[in-house]
């Protein structure tokens, strides 16, 4: 590896770690689009498989566990953001219409949580895939997760790939992360249903869950 792919790859890492850290936009594709992209090819795959039931139950529930700790520990807030500015008649001063938004910030214990679904990611591919992956290989999926995790949109570029097993990794555990948040916050809960997308004047603040 030169040494500009590893000075490239210290800077993404970094950059990875930092937005665990920083409040961040919900977003739908995120909360939903990926769940539901995940099961469709989880079902497509799982049902041409004739085993796996112990493993899937398995699956399921170091999902769900992992995703619960992840989404206790997400801190939630409610922004009122600058959308639109207007002048009153008479009045040379600029009024903001605010809209309000819901941000999340994961921290270290999403950081942590994703450590762990990566790793039995790895543990699958290579035991019960039966994978052989290469130091090199195995850093380029790491890569690839947090690209995917930083941009959920790369999420779609693997469809028609993998096995089952990763796709039911990859459904439970973003299905969970996404339903527990939904149980922890009513604003989550807005962003979801639209109810976050009216215009309001209102003072800014900020409102935590």
């Amino acid at each position: 590896m030169g040494n500009l792919t590893i000075l490239i790859s210290v800077i993404f890492i970094i950059y990875f770690i930092r937005e665990q850290f920083e409040f961040g936009r919900v977003s739908r594709i995120e909360l939903i689009a990926i769940p539901a992209f995940a099961a469709y090819q989880f079902v497509d795959k799982y049902r041409h498989s004739h085993n796996g039931m112990p493993l899937l139950i398995a699956i399921i529930l170091i999902s769900l566990v992992v995703s619960w700790y992840q989404a206790k520990n997400t801190r939630v807030r409610t922004i009122d953001t600058a959308v639109y500015w207007f002048k009153l008649p008479n009045d040379d001063e600029d009024h903001p219409i605010y809209k309000k938004e819901v941000v999340t910030r994961g921290g270290r214990h999403y950081l942590a949580g994703w450590a762990l679904i990566v790793l039995a990611q790895l543990i699958l591919e290579i035991f019960f895939v039966h994978e052989h992956l290469t130091s090199k290989q195995i850093g380029s999926q790491i890569f690839g997760e947090m690209l995917r995790d930083l941009a959920g949109a790369f999420r779609f570029s693997d469809a028609g790939s993998g096995s089952w097993m990763i796709w039911a990794l990859t459904t439970f555990s973003s299905a969970g992360y996404t339903m527990w948040l939904l149980r922890k916050s009513p604003a989550l809960r807005g962003v979801i249903f639209g109810g976050d997308a009216t215009p309001n004047k209102k003072t800014v603040g900020i409102k935590e869950e």
